[in-house]
């Protein structure tokens, strides 16, 4: 829903972008996107919950699922089911079948919203610590063997000149 900007691009990556292209909101960008993540886990659940009322969903779960399992897997959810949305939540992809799933087994759409903003923001968080320290704290070329390894060491060096070029552009645009 809204964890994704177009139908293929994650809203992480569209994030990073931003984060690299004005480095100067990285606390804004990182914000905005969990706080979106957030509300769109809150919608899912509350429209689950919606449609499982409406269609009587939440009947005919307990009446044909009500074997051992079923009974344990709603106990275990309703015990655990909201740290593991956040914990779930700090994974890039959205934890879409977990809301599904927590919002059936009876959890509010405030708590699954609560945890899945408490996880965005430490994915965000970590993304805007690695777009601002990372550049500076990178070994230089010939001390880590791994950055030498070509696969590593080409892209490493294009995320960096392209952060020194905006940080450029940035100085040149507020001196103008």
């Amino acid at each position: 829903m809204l964890d994704g900007m177009l139908p293929m691009v994650p809203a992480e990556f569209m994030a990073l972008a931003l984060m690299i292209l004005q480095p100067q909101r990285l606390i804004l960008v990182a914000t905005v996107f969990a706080i979106s993540a957030a509300i769109s886990a809150g919608l899912l659940a509350t429209l689950v919950g919606s449609l499982a009322h409406a269609t009587s969903l939440l009947g005919w779960l307990e009446s044909e699922r009500q074997g051992p399992g079923w009974a344990q897997a709603v106990a275990w959810i309703q015990s655990w089911g909201a740290p593991a949305l956040g914990l779930a939540a700090i994974f890039p992809d959205s934890p879409r079948t977990l809301i599904a799933v927590a919002e059936l087994a009876g959890l509010e759409p405030i708590r699954i919203t609560i945890f899945v903003l408490v996880g965005k923001a430490l994915l965000y968080g970590m993304l805007a610590l690695a777009v601002r320290y990372m550049p500076s704290r990178w070994p230089r070329r010939g001390s880590a063997f791994w950055l030498r390894l070509r696969l590593v060491q080409r892209p490493m060096q294009r995320f960096i000149a392209l952060r020194r070029w905006v940080n450029q552009r940035a100085g040149k645009d507020s001196i103008d």
